[in-house]
């Protein structure tokens, strides 16, 4: 009796884990699929700096969105290997797609921040979408942003991409993540209430209003600040403008170089600020498998094996992964997850 006492407490929280989930599969916090009501000019804003791997893709993608009024304002920051060939042979001569080559920024810039104000200062658009060379939008994310844009009388529409996973390893690594994600908070009020936290979601692409934009000229503001987004969004946010804050799922990804577990751990401790919480759900992640086992009647046993299998099918869907691989790799995502966990706790 007493050992089912003890193991009580792991039960409760896989449960826990598992309502959470169910909060972010039913309120889903992604770019809704629209059409827009009318199609005015966008204005796509790329930044590109010794490209030539990613920007060929990016201008294959933009020239196939289902929107097609737009222009392509590309920015290249000197760059020094093949990206304007790439820029040449991708765009096929295409006008929308115009190259501007950049010369020495001014003092106090950020090379992406003044890049993105000279671009802007360029753009036509009604709406401005500022995106890098890495991001990889589907071919209708155009006419759902602007769609929701336009739905939502938005002047700030801002979107966390979900990332590109590239061999296994990195498959791992974004699979534990989003568990980590997806089982810890309500994403809907983590995305209203915590957003600016740069250690947990990556940088953001944003869609402006254009007159929002020229009125705040958001990129010269914060032109000294590394990968600002985080920043712009919390200032449109303490001026009361309308705005909104998405997670990407397949609508748009993005690459990211190839990391380690020291980045799975620092979302970890992103989203439990406490130490010792850190220490407590380390703990129960670890051990609680062969407790539950070991301690606890068999009908208990198996309410927390499907409440742990059917989070995590939840949890594929939702991100648009593949359910069966997610449940194929799960005893490796636990694996990799509890190493990492208890290193980091270690060192500190």
């Amino acid at each position: 009796m007493l050992g089912f006492y003890i193991s009580l407490p792991f039960l409760l929280f896989a449960i826990y884990r598992l309502a959470i989930v169910l909060i972010n599969y039913y309120t889903r916090p992604f770019l809704p699929v629209g059409a827009p009501k009318e199609t005015p000019l966008v204005s796509v804003l790329v930044y590109a700096q010794n490209s030539e791997k990613n920007i060929g893709q990016l201008i294959q993608d933009l020239r196939n969105q289902t929107y097609q009024n737009l222009e392509v304002l590309i920015y290249n920051d000197q760059s020094n290997d093949k990206t304007v060939d790439a820029i040449a042979e991708f765009s096929g001569g295409d006008k929308r797609f115009p190259l501007f080559n950049g010369n020495d920024i001014q003092s106090g810039w950020q090379r992406k921040n003044y890049a993105y104000d000279k671009l802007a200062q360029l753009a036509k658009g009604q709406y401005f979408i500022f995106i890098d060379e890495n991001f990889i939008p589907d071919n209708q994310f155009i006419a759902n942003a602007v769609s929701n844009m336009q739905d939502k009388n938005l002047s700030l529409l801002a979107i966390y991409p979900k990332r590109h996973s590239q061999g296994f390893w990195e498959r791992i690594q974004v699979s534990a993540s989003h568990w980590l994600f997806f089982s810890l908070v309500s994403t809907k009020s983590f995305l209203k209430n915590r957003a600016g936290e740069i250690n947990i979601l990556d940088s953001s692409l944003l869609v402006f209003e254009t007159n929002t934009y020229q009125l705040g000229k958001w990129y010269e503001k914060f032109k000294g600040v590394e990968n600002p987004e985080h920043s712009i969004v919390l200032s449109v946010k303490d001026q009361n403008k309308r705005f909104e804050l998405l997670l990407g799922d397949n609508c748009l990804t993005y690459h990211h170089p190839k990391g380690n577990t020291t980045q799975l751990v620092d979302k970890f401790e992103g989203l439990v600020k406490t130490r010792n919480w850190r220490i407590v759900f380390s703990i129960a992640l670890v051990v609680s498998p062969f407790m539950i086992v070991f301690l606890m009647p068999f009908p208990l046993v198996f309410l927390y094996f499907i409440s742990i299998i059917y989070g995590q099918m939840l949890i594929s869907v939702l991100c648009q992964e593949s359910v069966l691989l997610k449940l194929l790799l799960l005893p490796v995502q636990y694996t990799v997850l509890s190493i990492s966990l208890i290193k980091s706790n270690l060192k500190k």
